[in-house]
């Protein structure tokens, strides 16, 4: 009840998975299911939305995006009701919702950010298929961050966007 108060008041919530069915009906979404499992999973970027999450992706390897992420833990998908979809799994349901609730949004996502941004500074890479410590492209981050950019340049007033700095260190 308060996270969805929160969003219906102005808020803007990012949540990754619930256990709470109640919010999720709240939120436009009527099923949610998960799947675990050793395949690489396709997101497909639905970029006509006009949604800031999808502002900065443009490139075809962007939109249809093979998540490279998959074996770090279990995905959701999700049923959309009156929510949108604004990316959708190979399966046909979504992985990325966003929900107007109020005043406020809320984003519901297929996985867990902190495992796509956080795991590729540490170089956690799943499969490992480069040496530690060596400058790697990770797609995944690139892509988790620039949806988050979107989102928080596009609400309403004067967000301040900053770059994630490697252990915190001011000088970068």
């Amino acid at each position: 009840t308060a996270l969805a108060t929160y969003v219906q008041n102005g808020g803007t919530l990012l949540m990754w998975r619930t256990a709470d069915s109640n919010l999720l009906t709240s939120l436009g979404v009527t099923a949610s299911s998960t799947f675990s499992g050793t395949d690489k999973r396709l997101v497909t970027f639905n970029t006509q939305t006009g949604d800031g999450i999808v502002r900065y992706i443009d490139d075809d390897v962007e939109v249809n995006w093979q998540m490279e992420y998959w074996s770090m833990g279990t995905t959701r998908e999700y049923t959309t009701g009156s929510a949108t979809a604004i990316a959708t799994w190979t399966s046909g349901k979504a992985a990325i919702v966003r929900s107007n609730v109020g005043t406020g949004r809320a984003y519901i996502f297929g996985w867990r950010l902190k495992n796509v941004m956080a795991d590729a500074e540490l170089q956690n890479i799943p499969v490992n298929p480069e040496p530690q410590w060596t400058n790697t492209q990770v797609l995944d981050a690139d892509i988790a961050r620039i949806m988050m950019r979107g989102i928080y340049e596009t609400l309403p007033g004067s967000p301040h966007v900053r770059q994630m700095a490697p252990n915190g260190k001011q000088a970068a």
